[in-house]
């Protein structure tokens, strides 16, 4: 994925601004990891796919422009080379608060 964006998104996820969610990249005003990738898309004029007034969408697959602008490889957040680590699963599991979803991102921005 693109280091620049890759580093606003982990930069957002650090910030506490965003409450985790699952399944949905948006809930009740809260977000999932790709939910705050598609927050920090908006914010930098990126067009977003809306359901009302929440993100809509479980994964990136209806936000082409976000896939676009940030350069992701993998609807879900698969890391490459990781059997099994996918960012979704692990937003999902309870096991990861944003901050170590940070911490993935950074090590493995390139294999996003």
């Amino acid at each position: 994925m693109n280091k620049d964006v890759a580093d606003l998104w982990i930069k957002a996820l650090r910030s506490g601004n965003y409450k985790q969610t699952e399944s949905k990249l948006e809930r009740n005003g809260n977000f999932c990891c790709l939910g705050v990738l598609c927050k920090v898309a908006q914010e930098n004029n990126v067009e977003v796919l809306m359901n009302g007034d929440q993100l809509h969408g479980g994964s990136l697959i209806v936000q082409k422009e976000v896939i676009k602008w940030s350069g992701v490889r993998s609807l879900s957040g698969v890391i490459k080379g990781h059997l099994g680590s996918c960012l979704t699963a692990m937003n999902d599991s309870g096991e990861y608060d944003f901050k170590s979803l940070a911490n993935v991102i950074e090590e493995n921005w390139e294999t996003l």
